[in-house]
């Protein structure tokens, strides 16, 4: 479990990189998603990554089907659920909000 775990952190801390590199020329300090999804084919290389992006595409659309970004009904019947607040890591570059 903990050879995962240190896998997974390393592979945050790749693509926390270069979604922040990838953010500094383009001259903006905070992080959005589009800088995420352009470090995912430049991290992971090849089949992997188009993996990857075509995971994305369908988790966000199950998510908005199913009354994420706070819109629909949401599952089960009751309200629609409230969007996810933001996410802040701190780096030793800086912080990133997510």
């Amino acid at each position: 479990m903990e050879v995962l775990n240190g896998y997974m952190n390393d592979m945050f801390e790749r693509l926390a990189a270069e979604a922040a590199r990838l953010s500094s020329y383009a001259g903006i300090k905070t992080l959005s998603s589009r800088d995420i999804q352009g470090a995912v084919p430049l991290v992971l290389r090849g089949k992997l990554g188009r993996h990857a992006i075509a995971e994305r595409a369908k988790a966000v659309t199950n998510y908005m089907e199913h009354g994420g970004g706070g819109g629909g009904s949401g599952c089960g019947g009751g309200g629609g659920r409230p969007s996810p607040s933001p996410r802040m890591f701190s780096f030793s570059s800086g912080s990133v909000v997510i």
